[in-house]
């Protein structure tokens, strides 16, 4: 039965867990070919329970849409399913409420991938063990990769969400805008080797026992500007090791913020930075593994406690410690016995330090939809969104329906049109270029601010995907969230000579590039003159696999990579740096076939600045050629196993190159220390980690009127001859 809450919003609001004058993002939906719970299955007991075996199996939609409500449901299961989505009217309204036997399971869900679940409070009414256990069997299609949870609240629950239990998978995961807790347990936990890259965003963690978590199990994850009040054991704690990356989050009262059990022998590279610590015990900070660990700008205001060190990396006697730039409440706030690179951490009497406001669940403004014919054409979807971007000012939806669209000439969007392009589903919705010869599906004109949602795009080998032009204006951006990108032949992002422009890109993959680049970056004019305006690209994080070459960068440009995975083969190499450019790799695993004609990062005739920081990577980094001027850091990195020497500075004139507290993979899966090369002073290393210091995530806010803003979520675009080209 449907009991319909009245107060649920209420006490959000007291709580202080809906922040209305706060959002990065909007929610549109449903659309009339959505299912409808109450509409299409009723009130029943078992109405939930049908809906989930129905949504994107054949004759179905794979949109399911949940209204205001509270629904008692024993323990659920979706299996087998890719490109869904389960989305609720709002997590104040919207709630699940588990009705089943003590220990369970609200939701499992086995070889489900690409899909979304979102906008909906799961209570587990102090009864379910677990919220959603995501455990994929190894049988069951699909392996489980590319799901998101966005707007989720649990309530009442042992753990929120538990991955790959079962050994399988759980990889590529994105958590946006969750509440956990509070909770006597973790409220996060990945439990094999392959639940890899778990990115929470914008999160509260309020009084968990643990909120993140491999222990016991395995797997990692990476935290991102959230917060997490009073834990009880910590905020975050791993044994087994990998890459880890916390960036600016704040702690409150929680008894630790990282814990990494001791002693390990093995090498976890982890970065922590940014974070804002208050009254938090010490130690806040134990490493207890082999690291390379870099902590940098972080303030912490510790409680009282001694002569306690805020930062513990003393267990082994081997573990690589590098801090920079951090402020402490503590003095003789690090203990470490390995190698220790301490660069401008001061201590303070006191920080003020205050909880940041997170961004709320997106609100629905129900902007004016404009429908799209199932199966039109081109020129028919073309039609209707001339119609939409006649409302300036408006943000009207262009819906565009599951099923296939056959586009043989491009689709423009026009110059100073504010519309948003929405499909069903990034596996639901396609178009597909099908026109004679070379062409594109969308040219957008710029300036613009154009949102395109839920879209598949598939070039056909013969067309490009996005043709993005007019949009380098000063204060431009182009934001990308979850967006696919695979199987170009030329390029699957190429940013073109833009001199303004920010491209930020969030939990992207982008793989199988066929016999160009993956990512390529140009600077634009006045950058190549020396000028520059500060136009960037920066990927914050994702993960890609079998690039023909993955990243290029050229002509002055900007380019960071952070907390990127990378598998399987890479026939010319992984990174090439040519002309000048400044470019940053942190915090990411490259793992490929190594000493082959063509090293993994190439800087022949690089004249610009090249940072690698605690990363792994599996062949060597080679300067050669005219190497005047450029500046080369490899700081905090590990090396691969059958590759001693993986910085070669061979240029003539050479680079100024430094390897600093860095190690070695060895059989087995440990580590060892490596000697350093080169001198770096304090100046040296200021200039080198700028770009990581500098390029942080903002909230997606609103640009002034004549500025591009050109916005993608969950797109895929594949089989293009270029995916996405982002031009002057």
């Amino acid at each position: 039965m449907t009991e319909i809450t009245i107060d649920v919003l209420a006490l959000f609001l007291a709580a202080g867990l809906v922040h209305a004058q706060v959002h990065d993002d909007e929610f549109v939906g449903p659309f009339p070919g959505w299912s409808n719970l109450q509409r299409d299955y009723g009130t029943g007991p078992d109405a939930l329970k049908r809906a989930l075996n129905d949504v994107g199996v054949p004759g179905h939609s794979s949109n399911l849409f949940l209204p205001a409500g509270t629904y008692c449901a024993p323990p659920l299961s979706v299996v087998s399913r890719i490109g869904i989505s389960i989305v609720g009217e709002d997590p104040a309204t919207t709630v699940i409420k588990y009705c089943g036997p003590k220990g369970g399971i609200l939701l499992y869900l086995n070889g489900v991938a690409y899909s979304r679940i979102g906008r909906i409070t799961f209570d587990c009414a102090g009864m379910a063990a677990v919220a959603i256990d995501q455990s994929w069997d190894g049988h069951r299609n699909y392996f489980d990769t590319g799901n998101e949870y966005a707007d989720v609240v649990f309530r009442n629950c042992g753990t929120a969400i538990r991955g790959g239990n079962l050994g399988y998978g759980f990889a590529e995961t994105s958590v946006l805008r969750a509440h956990f807790g509070p909770s006597r347990g973790t409220c996060v936990i990945l439990k094999n080797f392959n639940a890899l890259d778990l990115w929470i965003w914008y999160s509260l963690f309020d009084h968990c026992f643990i909120g993140v978590s491999n222990d016991p199990g395995a797997g990692n994850f990476h935290v991102y500007n959230s917060v997490f009040r009073g834990s009880t054991l910590a905020d975050m704690r791993i044994h087994n090791t990998g890459a880890f990356n916390l960036r600016n989050n704040t702690s409150i009262g929680s008894k630790a913020f990282w814990v990494a059990s001791t002693p390990f022998p093995y090498p976890a590279l982890t970065t922590i930075q940014g974070n804002v610590l208050i009254n938090v015990a010490n130690p806040a900070i134990l490493i207890g593994n082999q690291g390379p660990a870099l902590l940098v700008d972080n303030r912490i205001q510790s409680l009282p406690s001694g002569n306690r060190p805020v930062v513990v990396a003393n267990e082994l006697g081997d573990t690589d410690l590098i801090t920079v730039g951090n402020v402490f409440t503590t003095d003789n706030a690090i203990a470490s016995k390995g190698r220790h690179i301490s660069l401008d951490n001061r201590t303070v009497s006191t920080l003020n330090l205050e909880e940041p406001v997170l961004p709320g669940t997106p609100p629905n403004l129900h902007r004016r939809a404009f429908e799209v014919p199932t199966g039109a054409t081109a020129l028919m979807i073309q039609q209707v969104i001339s119609v939409a971007a006649r409302i300036g000012g408006a943000r009207p939806i262009v819906h565009i329906p599951e099923g296939n669209y056959n586009i043989d000439t491009a689709v423009v969007v026009p110059r100073g049109s504010d519309v948003q392009i929405v499909g069903d589903g990034h596996f639901v919705t396609h178009l597909n270029w099908t026109g004679a010869g070379y062409g594109q599906v969308f040219r957008v004109l710029g300036p613009t601010k154009v949102t395109f949602r839920e879209l598949e795009i598939n070039g056909s080998a013969a067309g490009d995907g996005f043709v993005i032009n007019g949009i380098d204006q000063p204060a431009s951006r182009v934001y990308m969230q979850q967006v696919q990108l695979e199987q170009s032949r030329d390029a699957s992002l190429l940013v073109d000579g833009l001199d303004y422009t920010n491209v930020d890109l969030r939990n992207i993959g982008h793989a199988s590039s066929q016999t160009g680049v993956s990512i390529k970056v140009v600077g634009g004019k006045l950058a190549a003159a020396g000028a520059s305006r500060g136009g960037k690209t920066n990927l914050f994080s994702g993960a890609s696999s079998t690039n023909t070459l993955s990243y290029e960068l050229s002509n002055n440009g900007r380019l960071l990579v952070r907390d990127i995975w990378y598998e399987t083969n890479s026939p010319t190499g992984y990174l090439r740096l040519s002309g000048g450019g400044t470019f940053t790799l942190h915090g990411s695993r490259v793992a490929f076939p190594v000493l082959r004609n063509l090293p993994g990062a190439d800087l022949s005739n690089f004249r610009g600045s090249a940072t690698f920081l605690t990363s792994a990577f599996d062949d060597r980094i080679v300067a050669s050629g005219d190497n005047r001027g450029s500046r080369i850091l490899a700081l905090g990195f590990m090396g691969g196993v059958n590759v001693r020497d993986y910085l070669l500075n061979q240029g003539s004139p050479a680079a100024q190159a430094a390897l600093l507290n860095s190690r070695n993979q060895i059989r087995g899966g440990s580590s060892v220390q490596t000697n350093d090369q080169g001198a770096a002073d304090p100046q040296f290393l200021r200039q080198m980690l700028s770009q990581t210091r500098e390029e942080q995530p903002l909230l997606i806010g609103d640009i002034p009127a004549g500025i591009s803003d050109v916005r993608f979520y969950r797109v895929f675009i594949r089989n293009a001859v270029i995916g996405i080209h982002l031009q002057p």
